[in-house]
């Protein structure tokens, strides 16, 4: 069970959370892509396991002849957690939901950078809340975007299977 003073603890004040994408994500995700007058922005709409990083390659090959792309995930911006590392080493299950709302607010504010610039992106969803995901669309296309959305679905086995191999893959790649 995860304890909600346990996820308080690790979060970041707003501040600290600002700064770490200022100085960190921005340069080493954001920055160098060509800014578009029509960005392109793609939407992979999935469950978890579903193949969404498999199709952002194939995605990325287009944009990427086309200035770049800005790849809004949530699990990119995990690591630029100050307690990334001992939360993996300490006990990896539970990274994810003390990391979670640094996570998010890293990700709203990719998403905003994105918008301000006029960057290609992909979006990955898993549309547990098709509202959200709605308004996001509505954001980018309000802000001159053109929207494109690949919606995959898969039986549930096979997002079992995806799900258990990213999180090796992950271990694998980020300790």
């Amino acid at each position: 069970m995860i304890d909600p003073v346990e996820v308080e603890r690790y979060r970041l004040s707003e501040a600290e959370n600002q700064r770490i994408f200022r100085e960190r994500i921005v340069p080493d995700l954001l920055e160098g892509r060509t800014p578009q007058e029509t960005p392109t922005v793609v939407f992979l709409v999935g469950q978890p396991g579903a193949g969404k990083s498999k199709v952002t390659e194939m995605v990325a090959t287009a944009l990427n002849r086309h200035g770049g792309f800005a790849d809004i995930d949530s699990d990119l911006y995990k690591p630029y957690h100050p307690t990334y590392d001992a939360l993996m080493a300490q006990d990896d299950t539970l990274m994810a939901a003390y990391t979670r709302a640094d996570g998010r607010a890293w990700m709203a504010q990719a998403e905003e950078y994105v918008r301000s610039y006029g960057l290609h992106a992909i979006i990955q969803e898993t549309s547990q809340n098709a509202q959200a995901v709605e308004d996001k669309m509505r954001a980018y296309r309000q802000s001159g975007a053109r929207i494109e959305g690949l919606f995959m679905g898969v039986p549930k086995a096979l997002s079992d299977q995806g799900i258990v191999n990213r999180y090796f893959e992950q271990l694998a790649d980020r300790g």
